[in-house]
This record gives C-alpha cells, structure tokens and sequence, in this order.
C-alpha cells in the first residue's frame, strides 16, 4: 500500500493545518489503479481530487472502528 503520511489543509490568508496527526495507507493494487485511471480518464481534476479527499475522509472517520474489532 502507497501511504500518505500528512493532509494540509489550506486555510484563508495563505495559513494550513495539518488535519492528519498519523499515515494513511492508499490502496496500490491493480483495482485502485484501473479505477484510479477511469477516473482521471473521465471527470475532471475537481471530481479526482473531490474523490480523494472523501476516500481520505472516510479512512480516517473509520481507523476508530477498525480498532476496536481487532
């Protein structure tokens, strides 16, 4: 898995927050990729980087939950 090991957020006057305090792991197989190029192939850098973050998002809000199952 490709990690990513901090989100900046940018914020108004130029200042950025870190909204990330640990590494999130990115999916790196065949599925992710192809998935990854139909949706580069097809919409626009708005709806990419709109995907990505709800992915990122959605990874974080879940990291509590796979902790307590195992």
């Amino acid at each position: 898995m490709a990690q990513l090991a901090a989100v900046t957020v940018g914020l108004e006057g130029g200042r950025s927050m870190s909204n990330l305090s640990s590494t999130l792991n990115i999916p790196d197989s065949l599925l992710a990729k192809e998935a990854t190029a139909i949706l580069r192939e097809y919409s626009s850098d708005l709806l990419f980087n709109h995907s990505v973050r709800v992915y990122l998002f959605a990874a974080e809000q879940g990291r509590p939950l796979r902790s307590q199952a195992g």
